[in-house]
């Protein structure tokens, strides 16, 4: 029973993952697998904002 009670912490805790689960599935397979990140290219790691501080409030302005 402590075995199990155990796992259930490392479950809920994000420590081990259910291979299958919908709720408690691995962090990577929430990322873009990497095949296709290598083909869409670096065009879609751009912010959509301005990094400049001052043109991006005039712009909301």
């Amino acid at each position: 029973m402590a075995a199990l009670t155990k796992l259930r912490n490392h479950i809920r805790s994000g420590d081990v993952s259910v291979r299958g689960s919908k709720q408690h599935k691995d962090f990577e397979e929430y990322l873009i697998p990497k095949e296709e990140w290598l083909e869409t290219g670096s065009h879609h790691n751009r912010l959509a904002v301005s990094s400049s501080a001052e043109e991006y409030l005039n712009e909301r302005k």
